[in-house]
């Protein structure tokens, strides 16, 4: 994890989203960049969240499942920058495939395959504006349900089985337009 990733937004959103909902929590999981790790920890303590956001370490893949499967909702604060414009968070995968709300930064990546109508979007960088994504989705469990099953839909024009099949296709398309007649 590294400061591109935004887990200081969501720090923020939680201080945030505390006044109305004291029970929020933050469990956030990974392998960190050093400094960014001491960075996340002073901003807890600076904003005395130790109670409900937890910096955890690297996460074995499976216990993934098991630990998404006790969340309520899916983040990715991910910043505004070149890079993680062009970044996809595998994570976003997970949450929908396993029919949970996801909260993201309004990045172009994640549009292009997730609609206004699947994933809420906060400005990146804007931990008031995640606060109240999060909110609305609590509020609005109706809302929070539709946007969930057109995620699940987006989701499923490119999951596994389609891509493994359109990139075959490619590959195959490709091999066959290889001229035959070239002499080495």
């Amino acid at each position: 994890m590294a400061r591109r990733f935004g887990l200081h937004i969501a720090i923020e959103a939680v201080e945030n989203l505390r006044k109305t909902f004291p029970g929020a929590r933050l469990n956030i999981f990974g392998r960190y960049d050093p400094s960014y790790k001491e960075e996340l920890k002073e901003l807890v303590e600076e904003k005395g969240l130790a109670g409900c956001v937890s910096i955890n370490g690297y996460l074995q893949l499976d216990k993934v499942t098991e630990t998404i499967a006790t969340s309520d909702m899916g983040v990715v604060p991910y910043l505004n920058d070149p890079f993680m414009n062009l970044a996809l968070s595998t994570k976003i995968f997970e949450y929908v495939s396993m029919g949970m709300p996801v909260v993201a930064a309004g990045l172009d990546s994640i549009k292009e395959i997730f609609g206004e109508d699947s994933i809420k979007y906060f400005n990146p960088g804007d931990p008031v504006d995640m606060a109240d994504k999060i909110e609305e989705f609590c509020h609005r469990p109706q809302e929070r349900r539709k946007f969930t099953k057109k995620a699940e839909k987006a989701y499923s024009a490119v999951s596994w089985q389609v891509m493994s099949s359109r990139y075959l296709e490619t590959v195959n398309t490709l091999i066959s337009g290889i001229r035959r007649d070239v002499q080495y």
